[in-house]
């Protein structure tokens, strides 16, 4: 008997020795001249009510992005240039038939989104990112940005169909142009840029060791004229092999009050516009264990909230539109 409890015992002991030599340490490990890739696509729906009338608008997304590690530092930051080398989008509904496709040899560039959209087919940035996934700064983001700011504000009123154009004055079509100059511009600065390239394409990593059923927070924050929040919570939970499945649930929050740059940017057309949106962004990574590379990622996207605002030039009173906005987000190898 006892002989039996000193086997269970060790067994046990044994057990207990393999599960602590089960910790991982994640992070970004490609070597110099690694090259890599994945296809993006996006579908999402956006939901509102506006003056009794349901309108729902949907966008479909695919890009295919290219990378190659072009350096890694002695203390293993890797500095890996970024291509942009196909994009197609769709979007129909409230009026609206906007279509781009990198591939077909007949773009309309008088079509805002187009040209936009034209201007990164082929360019490349080069970002600088730490094993753990911390962009620690850009070569050429920047500047391609502007470049498709500068697009948007010189083709902006090929937003509107030609018939609502016709009853616009020159003034109101200036302020319409300037506003949205001024809304673009605010994504140029430069912590905006490092928050959002790549941090929700590829998950970012603990400092420490990690095993399945271990979880670690990421928190990140824009001020794109309005403040946006997004707190994210990574679980492990599972390890196959030499592949890491971790799950990704993101509470985001987005708030923009008559006060803010944003509502400042769409005066006077919008006077005293305010929104709140919040939801969730949930989803899985499956990651190389030994590169960190993401091999696939599925996520869906739910957010609700209401945007109140007064159409320039109405005598008093406003309109609160509702709005929901869900969608899927898939991240494919090449």
């Amino acid at each position: 008997m006892i002989k039996k409890m000193l086997v269970v015992i060790v067994a046990m002991a044994f057990v207990g020795v393999c599960f602590a030599e089960d910790k991982i340490q994640l992070k970004y490990a490609m070597p110099k001249g690694w090259k890599g890739g994945y296809r993006m696509k996006v579908d999402q729906n956006i939901e509102q009510t506006m003056m009794g009338q349901q309108q729902t608008i949907n966008q479909k997304q695919e890009m295919v992005v290219k990378y190659e590690v072009i350096d890694v530092e002695p203390n293993g930051v890797i500095k890996m240039k970024q291509t942009f080398d196909a994009i197609k989008i769709n979007m129909t509904g409230s009026g609206m038939n906007m279509n781009f496709d990198s591939a077909d040899p007949n773009i309309n560039t008088d079509n805002p989104m187009a040209a936009m959209y034209s201007a990164m087919l082929g360019r490349s940035f080069i970002a600088r990112m730490t094993p753990q996934g911390k962009m620690l700064g850009f070569e050429g983001l920047k500047e391609m940005m502007q470049d498709m700011v500068d697009i948007v504000c010189q083709k902006s009123l090929g937003f509107l169909p030609a018939e609502q154009q016709a009853q616009m004055t020159e003034e109101q079509k200036q302020q319409m142009k300037d506003g949205i100059c001024r809304m673009m511009n605010m994504f140029l600065n430069d912590d905006n840029l490092e928050q959002m390239s790549g941090q929700n394409n590829l998950p970012v990593f603990p400092e420490m060791p990690v095993g399945v059923g271990d979880s670690w927070p990421h928190k990140l924050e824009m001020n794109i004229g309005l403040p946006l929040t997004m707190d994210t919570t990574y679980t492990v939970q599972a390890v196959r092999g030499n592949m890491v499945a971790m799950a990704y649930d993101s509470v985001m929050d987005m708030k923009m009050g008559k006060n803010s740059e944003m509502a400042a940017a769409v005066e006077p057309n919008m006077p005293d516009m305010k929104m709140d949106m919040a939801g969730t962004i949930k989803g899985v990574f499956d990651v190389d264990k030994t590169t960190g590379w993401t091999q696939r990622m599925k996520a869906d996207m739910n957010l609700e909230g209401k945007i109140n605002a007064k159409a320039g030039g109405a005598a008093g009173g406003g309109a609160e539109v509702p709005m929901k906005i869900t969608g899927t987000m898939e991240i494919m190898p090449l």
